[in-house]
């Protein structure tokens, strides 16, 4: 089972071959990162809000 430190560890793995090309153009990163964060906080509060089952009502 993957712990969020496994998964940060693998998303940096990742991203940094672009740590070269985001230093030439840091507002394209800036923008990627936002939209990243921006995906992130959909799904978060798309779960945290928005239940598919309305019979489980917390009220």
């Amino acid at each position: 089972m993957l712990g969020a430190s496994t998964g940060i560890l693998f998303l940096d793995y990742f991203v940094r071959p672009f740590f070269k090309f985001g230093m030439k153009f840091p507002v394209v990163g800036m923008l990627v990162l936002l939209i990243w964060y921006g995906i992130i906080a959909y799904f978060v509060l798309k779960s945290g809000f928005f239940s598919d089952s309305a019979d489980q009502r917390s009220y």
